[in-house]
């Protein structure tokens, strides 16, 4: 960062009266503050800029859109998927599978609530077991949606519901790896 002499130099400010000289000082403290701000901000994070066609670029928004997510959020996902070697795979099946969940547990609480209200009082079994059942959602919302599978896993659930799937993909696979050997 500069100093406010340097400032002055730079700009071509000299003999001053005091009135400009307090003016050209506020606007160096204007001037130091927004660049210590960008300063900071790049230590806490690193911009990373991409340029895309108008096409992928709408490509890209109708999939960020179809995960409820923005671009960049998108972006992460993807870069974080790609480590994790996982999918970004909207599963209507799990999905289905914590609602039910959630209703089962809902209609847990509600029947816990209304014995407590009716008997003013909850047994240390009933509060355990309303735990258990929370801990039980919790891993399975983590397991289905924060967590989807990997490749392989994908692969092998796809194969136990359709046998011919990888007869099918095989040949694909063939072409795709024929038409990168010829690029």
């Amino acid at each position: 960062m500069i100093s406010f002499q340097e400032w002055l130099d730079e700009n071509g400010f000299m003999n001053l009266s005091r009135d400009e000289r307090r003016q050209a000082h506020r606007n160096y403290r204007t001037f130091y503050h927004a660049e210590y701000r960008k300063l900071k901000h790049r230590k806490i994070k690193r911009r990373v800029e991409i340029h895309f066609d108008t096409q992928d670029y709408k490509q890209l928004e109708k999939k960020a859109e179809k995960h409820q997510l923005t671009v960049p959020g998108f972006i992460r996902q993807t870069i974080r998927s790609y480590d994790e070697q996982t999918f970004i795979i909207l599963e209507k099946e799990a999905i289905q599978a914590v609602e039910l969940l959630l209703r089962q547990i809902l209609g847990q609480l509600t029947q816990i609530s209304f014995e407590a209200k009716r008997s003013h009082s909850v047994s240390l079994d009933e509060l355990e077991r309303l735990q258990k059942e929370v801990k039980t959602l919790k891993a399975n919302v983590s397991k289905k949606l924060a967590f989807p599978p990997t490749a392989k896993e994908f692969l092998i659930k796809q194969q136990r519901e359709n046998p011919e799937f990888l007869s099918r993909l095989m040949p694909l696979i063939q072409s795709l790896l024929k038409d990168n050997n010829d690029t």
